[in-house]
């Protein structure tokens, strides 16, 4: 994690301890929801009270809203932008209402970042284009991207790496290699995992070296796609 000191006091002052300050950095940059279960995850805590009591100190302050699912379960949204201004990630998608495939991958994507903390992620698209234009001087020309097109104007806004999927470098390597990752939340088909993997390609090829994370919330998953991945990535590399 890589929070300053500047963003840890922006949330200090919305009223949460050191503690609920980094997991909501970790939320705001990597999922905008969460489980109580991650909470204590990270909190490294099994205590009913201290979860209750930072669940409760979110929805009082109206920074957060939850869903209640049929399984009994809630999931929490973290939305409120005086959250995401105080740690300077106030034009996150993450802060948006999604629909429940975007939710369910989220929370994977959170799940492995809490369970790999130690690795040094590359939290923000300026970030990842700095890292890619400088340690391996490649152009942006070779980046997924995706073209904004403003409301009241005509101006076409490029953004890159909006899938937003942890990604991480090894600092001891040299020069660093890039982990990219891709969470599959169940979905039917792999038409998602093979478009992505086309959308990154050209980035893919450009890289002398890579590794590249698979997830999914359960081991069916792999097990249906272990055979077809494999023949996806064929293709994409023709």
């Amino acid at each position: 994690m890589t929070m300053t000191s500047f963003q840890l006091e922006g949330l200090h002052l919305l009223g949460y301890t050191k503690r609920e300050s980094e997991f909501l950095f970790l939320v705001a940059t990597h999922s905008g929801y969460f489980t109580n279960r991650q909470f204590k995850c990270f909190a490294q805590t099994e205590s009913g009270s201290v979860s209750h009591a930072f669940i409760r100190k979110l929805l009082d302050r109206k920074h957060a809203s939850f869903h209640a699912y049929r399984s009994g379960g809630r999931v929490y949204h973290l939305f409120a932008r005086k959250v995401y201004q105080a740690i300077e990630r106030e034009n996150l998608r993450t802060r948006k209402k999604h629909e429940l495939e975007y939710v369910k991958t989220r929370l994977v994507a959170l799940d492995f970042v809490l369970g790999h903390p130690q690795q040094r992620y590359l939290e923000t698209e300026a970030e990842k284009v700095a890292f890619f234009e400088k340690e391996w001087n490649v152009g942006r020309e070779t980046f997924p991207v995706k073209q904004y097109r403003a409301k009241r104007s005509a101006e076409i806004t490029p953004r890159y790496f909006v899938d937003r999927f942890p990604m991480f470098m090894d600092p001891l390597s040299s020069p660093p290699i890039a982990t990219f990752t891709y969470v599959d939340a169940g979905a039917v088909t792999l038409e998602a995992f093979g478009t992505h993997l086309r959308s990154y390609l050209g980035l893919f090829k450009a890289l002398p070296k890579l590794e590249f994370v698979y997830m999914a919330p359960t081991a069916r998953c792999f097990r249906r796609r272990s055979r077809s991945s494999i023949t996806c990535c064929t293709e994409c590399a023709t």
